[in-house]
């Protein structure tokens, strides 16, 4: 395994690095919620620096209402063990900022890329954006990086 940022996946043992673990929106199961839950408090290890991915997702058969419900909850354990959140959103931003008054911790926006008012309106909600590869390619990612990075 390379260096770098490893995110658990639901129902992975923690390794013996660092990693972040959450029950992304793609992976909740609407029966097994509190499985989901313990499986997540149980994996917590001294490794684990963050809570997620974590969010919300408008592409996804998951009924957004559960997803915001699985989303708060893990606020809460982010809250209670002082970890950052890495967050998943696709389509529902100005949905996670309503969120963002329920965290005390640092919520970093996971592999952003997308238009310049809308890292506007996120850095203005004290949200911290992670840029992935598109940054590489995309003209208007990269000029939304050089203002917000070097400001």
């Amino acid at each position: 395994m390379s260096r770098g940022i490893y995110n658990l996946e639901y129902g992975e043992t923690p390794p013996k690095f660092q990693y972040s673990i959450g029950i992304h929106p793609q992976d909740i199961q609407s029966g097994s919620i509190e499985y989901q839950f313990d499986w997540l408090g149980s994996n917590i290890t001294e490794n684990c620096f963050a809570i997620g991915e974590c969010g919300l997702d408008g592409l996804i058969s998951i009924e957004q209402k559960l997803q915001e419900q699985v989303f708060k909850r893990q606020i809460e354990v982010s809250n209670e063990l002082k970890k950052p959140l890495i967050i998943h959103c696709v389509r529902k931003f100005y949905e996670v900022i309503s969120f963002r008054k329920m965290a005390d911790q640092p919520m970093i926006i996971h592999g952003f890329n997308k238009k310049q008012r809308i890292a506007d309106d996120l850095l203005k909600n004290k949200f911290y954006l992670s840029f992935g590869k598109a940054v590489l390619y995309n003209l208007s990612l990269q000029e939304c990086f050089k203002v917000k990075s070097f400001r």
